[in-house]
């Protein structure tokens, strides 16, 4: 029976997480190793859009990118957005980037991955570090959206809060 408890108490130890450490921080290294630099400014949204589209999303080869993006929630049960733009505060601008938010890169979905991180606000804005784009193409099943056309962003890793003093989008080194 002793050893039968030791084996579970070496489980037990084996198997607790420590606190995250704050230093393990990376505000500007992404999750694969590479350091980011700024790319375009966050306004005029047009040229940044112009960029994603036309400098990233045809690259030879996907390009990693990290952006400052709002998720406003659907309400106080967390389930769902009702709003992904990409900026620094609410409310959206009337020509904010709106983004549908690809999460089959992460082990863990968005929404769970923030309202555990950020308990608390109608609303949470953080870095998001991913691929313009889908990760996977999905068929167009020809239904139309309410509201702005949302462009899609495939979400590998959710990165820091933000201060509110960002204003540039970042890309991945070369």
């Amino acid at each position: 029976m002793s050893r039968l408890v030791a084996l579970v108490a070496a489980g037990l130890m084996l198997g607790c997480a420590t606190p995250k450490d704050p230093t393990m921080s990376t505000p500007m290294t992404s999750k694969s190793g590479g350091s980011f630099v700024d790319g375009p400014a966050l306004s005029p949204p047009a040229d940044l859009l112009a960029w994603l589209e036309n400098d990233v999303a045809k690259a030879s080869e996907r390009k990693l990118i990290r952006l400052p993006v709002v998720a406003v929630w659907e309400d106080e049960y967390r389930l769902s957005f009702s709003d992904v733009f990409v900026g620094t505060a609410t409310p959206a601008a009337d020509d904010a980037i709106h983004l549908s938010l690809d999460d089959g890169g992460m082990g863990v979905g968005i929404i769970d991955t923030l309202a555990g991180a950020h308990p608390d606000g109608a609303s949470v804005a953080v870095w998001l570090e991913g691929y313009w784009g889908e990760l996977v193409a999905m068929p167009d099943f020809g239904i139309e959206e309410e509201g702005p056309k949302a462009w899609p962003f495939a979400v590998l890793s959710v990165g820091d809060p933000l201060s509110g003093d960002e204003s540039h989008a970042q890309i991945v080194a070369d």
